[in-house]
């Protein structure tokens, strides 16, 4: 009996330390790529909601304080090309990932030329 009273002490414990836990970057990026389609497609958008979400801007300013507690903006894009690996019913559409790909490979695109 007592075992089973520190098993559920433990579990408790537990349950407390990952409720109140910062949600990671990984858990937020992918939360915000579910709720809001449009930045998928925009690392810019993404930025800006992972920001926002993290409550550094205030009436859509960012301060200089808050610009420092920032988590890097390469860390934002890099969690998106994980979640997005991982999950690809996340993934940007077909033409952004062309433009994306294109880029990697050193080879700039215009999308805008047939416009």
């Amino acid at each position: 009996m007592f075992q089973d009273v520190e098993c559920v002490k433990s579990i408790v414990e537990l349950y407390i330390t990952l409720t109140n836990r910062k949600m990671k970057l990984y858990d937020l990026v992918k939360e915000i790529l579910i709720e809001e389609p449009f930045t998928r497609n925009s690392d810019k958008s993404l930025i800006w909601e992972v920001l926002n979400s993290k409550g550094l801007l205030v009436d859509g300013c960012l301060t200089w304080e808050r610009f420092k507690r920032c988590p890097s903006f390469e860390s934002i894009t890099r969690a998106r090309r994980k979640v997005q690996e991982i999950h690809p019913e996340l993934q940007a559409s077909e033409v952004i990932r062309e433009v994306r790909r294109q880029k990697s490979m050193g080879n700039p695109i215009d999308i805008f030329k047939d416009l």
